[in-house]
């Protein structure tokens, strides 16, 4: 019979988290993120998957979808898996859903972070870790990008050093995604937030609107497009 609780991660790290809930006696099956696929029924109503770095809320819907007729609660999260201290010391985790879905995943969420209490961040309801693990996502991209075009410049001494119209293309490029992404996350994260861990909320929740960090970068991003419009 399938566990109650199962991952879903990036089949190039799946060996270091499991070696990191190893640590805490955890074992649970895995399932590949590059790909979503058809799941096996969730064996009781509360069963749990927990989703690593999806990279997009495209992708994070498909899986959303999967899980959804095969009974599945879903977890998503946002973890700096490029981080080679992560295995010993814990990664940095944002994680998306509510209260009831992290009854069971808590104890990944716990050995997945530092061993701190409260050491893992509560960013919003569902699709908050998607949401961010589609920005590191797509930081890295524009990252590696703007390396190839330094590294083209510089291998054509004749050209011009600075060709702001392909920078530019670059830059609106990655915001136009990242406003695409936060539309999605704010159509499905809708419910009041309340943070898992109390106290948290002086630190992270804007007291004119009490909502969650990551709906609050969201509408950022929106307000900047906005601000940003020619008429």
């Amino acid at each position: 019979m399938i566990a109650q609780l199962c991952l879903i991660t990036p089949a190039a790290q799946a060996s270091a988290v499991l070696e990191r809930l190893g640590r805490v006696g955890l074992g649970l099956p895995v399932f590949p993120a590059e790909v979503p696929m058809a799941l096996p029924q969730a064996p009781t109503p509360d069963s749990t998957l927990v989703l690593i770095n999806p990279g997009s809320m495209a992708s994070y819907q498909q899986h959303l979808t999967a899980a959804s007729q095969s009974g599945w609660r879903l977890v998503d999260l946002a973890v700096n898996l490029q981080n080679p201290f992560g295995k010993t010391m814990g990664w940095m985790v944002a994680a998306g859903g509510n209260h009831d879905d992290f009854t069971l995943a808590t104890p990944v969420l716990d050995a997945l972070a530092p061993p701190l209490p409260k050491a893992w961040l509560h960013a919003g309801g569902h699709g908050a870790g998607a949401f961010l693990s589609g920005i590191a996502s797509g930081w890295l991209a524009q990252s590696e990008s703007v390396w190839q075009w330094l590294l083209h410049a510089l291998q054509q001494p004749s050209a011009s050093s600075f060709d702001l119209q392909s920078w530019q293309a670059l830059i609106d490029h990655s915001v136009t995604h990242l406003q695409e992404d936060a539309r999605k996350y704010l159509a499905i994260d809708t419910e009041p937030f309340e943070p898992w861990f109390a106290d948290q909320r002086a630190l992270l929740l804007n007291p004119l609107t009490s909502e969650s960090p990551a709906r609050q970068l969201a509408n950022w991003f929106l307000a900047a497009q906005a601000g940003n419009s020619k008429p």
